[in-house]
């Protein structure tokens, strides 16, 4: 079996991944379509087009899912995810690229930007928090291209686009 699924006419594609329930997503520049069993077709879920803020100029770059299986949608301006239907913003972002996002076990949320990683904590609203007192020490300069997070050893494993991979020891904090 091979089929075909045009999303956009007007957009690039840009990329696919799944939720913790096995749901697939499939996005482009400035759209985010998830796939519809019944229909064996991509529903369009949402879209920075027509939005009146400053991402609607935004580009997508990529879909996160964390333990509890919140989207997360990065772009070249900032983050937005989902709250109970709700698309909610992080102001701390706010017209930052964010390359990548993680969400460690042991209830952080880390977001790797064009300068540097911003650490976060979801409130009792689920709504993302900075961190304020806690820092990553020495990366603010760099461009973070990809974050994982090793729980056996408690590492954060960064890579930088120009400046290599580091690894910091998330227990010396």
């Amino acid at each position: 079996r091979f089929d075909y699924y045009k999303l956009s006419d007007n957009e690039k594609n840009r990329g696919i991944k799944a939720d913790r329930a096995n749901k697939v997503y499939a996005f482009t520049e400035k759209s985010v379509y998830v796939y519809n069993d019944n229909a064996d077709d991509f529903e369009l879920l949402f879209s920075l087009s027509g939005r009146n803020d400053y991402l609607n100029n935004a580009t997508i770059i990529s879909l996160y899912f964390d333990s509890q299986n919140t989207l997360f949608i990065t772009t070249n301006a900032g983050i937005l995810y989902n709250n109970d239907k709700t698309w909610l913003t992080v102001s701390e972002l706010k017209n930052k690229t964010v390359q990548c996002f993680i969400h460690t076990p042991k209830g952080e949320y880390l977001a790797g930007t064009n300068s540097g990683i911003l650490q976060f904590q979801k409130n009792i609203d689920n709504q993302l928090k900075l961190i304020k007192n806690q820092q990553f020490l020495g990366f603010s300069s760099y461009r973070i291209q990809s974050l994982f997070y090793d729980s056996v050893s408690d590492e954060l494993w960064i890579g930088t686009f120009a400046n290599g991979l580091f690894v910091q020891d998330l227990n010396l904090r």
